[in-house]
C-alpha cells in the first residue's frame, strides 16, 4: 500500500502530471493544492505552478498568478497557472514542498470562481 502525504489547500507538492495531451502542464512540477488529502474518493484538485515569465504574464494575465520563492519552497519566483485545473489521485503527491501566503491563495481562489463562473457565495 502506498504512503498517502497528507495535503490542505495552500500547501505546494510535487507531483508527476505526465501523460499528457495538447496544451496540458506535464513533467514533474510543483502544485498548489486546492482541494487535499481526506476526500473521500481519494481525489486532489490542484493547479501546476511554473516559472515566472514577465513576457508571458501580459498574456495571460487573468489567469497566471506570480508569487515568491521563500516560504513556499520553490527556489526561483514562479507562477500558478489557474487554468489548468487538475484532478488527481492522492497517490501522485511525491514530496510537500511548502505553502503559500493566504492572500495568494484567496487570490487563486477567486479567478478559479471567476474561470469556472462559480459566484462568491457559492464558494464553502
Amino acid at each position: 500500500m502506498e504512503k498517502i502525504l497528507s495535503t490542505k489547500p495552500g500547501d505546494i507538492v510535487l507531483i508527476d502530471l505526465d501523460p499528457t495531451q495538447g496544451g496540458e502542464k506535464g513533467k514533474t512540477r510543483p502544485c498548489l493544492v486546492l482541494v487535499g488529502t481526506g476526500h473521500p474518493w481519494g481525489i486532489l484538485i490542484v493547479l501546476p505552478i511554473t516559472d515566472f515569465n514577465r513576457g508571458t504574464r501580459n498574456k495571460t494575465l487573468f489567469v497566471s498568478i506570480p508569487f515568491p520563492d521563500g516560504d513556499s519552497g520553490l527556489i526561483k519566483e514562479s507562477c500558478i497557472d489557474c487554468f489548468q485545473i487538475r484532478c488527481l489521485a492522492e497517490g501522485r503527491v511525491s514530496k510537500k514542498l511548502g505553502r503559500i501566503h493566504k492572500s495568494t491563495l484567496d487570490e487563486t481562489l477567486s479567478i478559479v470562481g471567476a474561470i469556472l463562473n462559480i459566484a462568491e457565495e457559492h464558494i464553502i
